[in-house]
């Protein structure tokens, strides 16, 4: 009998050592675990202010939300520079020049390749409109085959981004949007993002990218860095993608071809 027992012990701790788990699994497993209880120190006492430390307590505060202003914000007028009807239309500028329109959109699907048991596709869509504000969307649809399993996982994404340097050569935006991802479980969850545009020559843009948002609490994150063609309407790319959250990340290379209209 106590034969028995010790062989069922060893079976079953040799089934969990070499038990096969994806990196899909993996990834939300890590949304699921318990959150870390950090205990914060108040300090209870309270110290009399006087008319000097509000004077600079209210200096300092306007300093910071000028500096908040002028960097996140700006002043300069929307019209100064408007979207390209395509991308190096005038064959010097980028996104933007000096003659335009106020309206632009573009869509691109990609190919995901992480392993030969882990690739996906991506489709993301652009809608720039009143010459400084983009909506953007992301759809990504993992799917990984590990044994006879096969494990898939959804992840989305949803921005309004500001373009707050708007020059023909180079841009940067942020925004402010959700998550969400569905694999066992459905997850939604506020976000931010920033990112540059660089346009060096026709044909050639680069973007770096990176986003995070926070799912059951954790924080998601998100980079890319990539290089775009653009041949008349049509875009193709080519990009390095990481997702992560905690311990997990999953590295792609991202393949892609769009269409600017």
């Amino acid at each position: 009998m106590k034969l028995k027992i010790i062989l069922l012990l060893i079976f079953t701790l040799i089934t969990l050592l070499f038990a096969e788990t994806g990196k899909l699994e993996e990834f939300e497993n890590e949304l699921k675990k318990p959150l870390q209880n950090e205990h914060e120190h108040e300090n209870e006492n309270i110290d009399d202010c006087d008319e000097g430390d509000e004077d600079e307590d209210n200096f300092c505060t306007q300093l910071f939300l000028y500096l908040v202003y002028n960097v996140f914000i700006g002043s300069e007028p929307l019209d100064q520079y408007k979207f390209q009807p395509l991308i190096y239309n005038d064959d010097e500028s980028g996104r933007y020049s000096y003659n335009g329109v106020s309206y632009d959109a573009d869509i691109e699907i990609k190919y995901i390749y992480n392993s030969e048991i882990l690739n996906g596709i991506s489709v993301n869509g652009n809608f720039f409109f009143l010459n400084a504000f983009n909506l953007k969307l992301l759809f990504q649809n993992f799917e990984e085959t590990y044994g006879n399993v096969l494990d898939k996982m959804k992840y989305y994404e949803l921005f309004i981004d500001y373009y707050r340097c708007r020059l023909p050569g180079i841009n940067w935006y942020w925004g402010i949007g959700a998550k969400g991802l569905d694999r066992s479980d459905q997850y939604w969850g506020p976000a931010l993002n920033t990112g540059f545009e660089i346009y060096p020559f026709r044909p050639i843009s680069i973007e770096f990218a990176a986003n995070i948002g926070w799912l059951n609490a954790h924080p998601v994150s998100k980079l890319n860095a990539g290089i775009k063609i653009h041949y008349w309407k049509v875009i193709l790319s080519s990009e390095f993608q990481r997702l992560q959250t905690g311990g997990s990340a999953i590295n792609s290379l991202n393949l892609g071809l769009g269409i600017n209209f």
